[in-house]
């Protein structure tokens, strides 16, 4: 591995790119939660359906056909509906004068980063098709590490490379409530990079649109919480969204309730 590192080490610079980007958006996320009420972040930050769609086009200079475009409307919608729905009714009223400008502005370049991040790692896998998946998952975690560093390093995640490595921090890691998360994100990092290889950031964004929708559903299941109007809307929405870029999926789906 070390030999094919320095092999591609210009891929592995090129890596720090998206890694740096997703870094950004973890740090700015912390950040715009304590300016925004969670309703209205969340509302906003589905606007990255559309964000994705236009830098889609411009970084692979293709154009979306009208079923995507339709596919990445629905699906913001839907998740509009959904987020409308958990809103509490004194939710702005607890942030005082509401988000000052400068909030919405690093909200946008949250949204930007994260999009343009997830964008660009598709070009990468894609345009490097001859390099192996599991060695571009390495640079990126590599990358991810150093850039995560460098910011503890110059105090931008509001905690000093001192105060977050420490013995304390680490025997949080290793507990039984945070090592499965910790794992189970990698394994959803490795899966996404597959993801993006054989398909599109496009079909990325409406699968994780999904998990904003579903997961009020395994919770009326697991839980027993209740099921709202809005909820059910939503499901709507997103479901056909996801089944939009696919015609032919939709007919099938319809004749088969129809028979039914």
């Amino acid at each position: 591995m070390l030999t094919q590192a320095q092999e591609h080490r210009n891929l592995l610079l090129l890596y720090f790119i998206p890694s740096g980007l997703y870094v950004v958006y973890d740090v700015l996320s912390y950040v715009n939660l304590r300016a925004f009420d969670a309703a209205t972040y969340f509302l906003l930050l589905q606007f990255r359906l559309v964000v994705t769609g236009i830098l889609h086009q411009m970084m692979f200079s293709k154009k979306l056909n009208r079923n995507q475009w339709v596919s990445l409307g629905v699906t913001t919608v839907g998740c509009a509906i959904k987020t409308l729905g958990s809103q509490e009714p004194n939710a702005a009223a607890k942030h005082g004068d509401g988000p000052t400008l400068m909030a919405y502005g690093l909200l946008m370049v949250q949204m930007l980063s994260s999009t343009f991040a997830g964008v660009y790692n598709e070009v990468l896998l894609k345009k490097q098709a001859s390099i192996p998946v599991n060695l571009q998952n390495v640079f990126m975690y590599i990358d991810s590490i150093v850039c995560t560093m460098g910011m503890l390093a110059l105090g931008l995640t509001g905690q000093t490379a001192q105060e977050a490595l420490t013995m304390a921090n680490f025997s949080v890691l290793f507990s039984p409530y945070v090592l499965p998360m910790v794992l189970i994100m990698s394994f959803i990092g490795v899966v996404t990079s597959l993801f993006l290889k054989q398909l599109d950031s496009i079909r990325k964004a409406i699968a994780s649109a999904l998990e904003l929708v579903f997961l009020p559903l395994l919770s009326a299941v697991l839980f027993g919480q209740p099921l709202t109007l809005y909820t059910m809307a939503a499901v709507c929405f997103v479901g056909f969204g996801s089944l939009a870029p696919n015609p032919a999926a939709v007919l099938r789906f319809c004749s088969g309730n129809a028979k039914s």
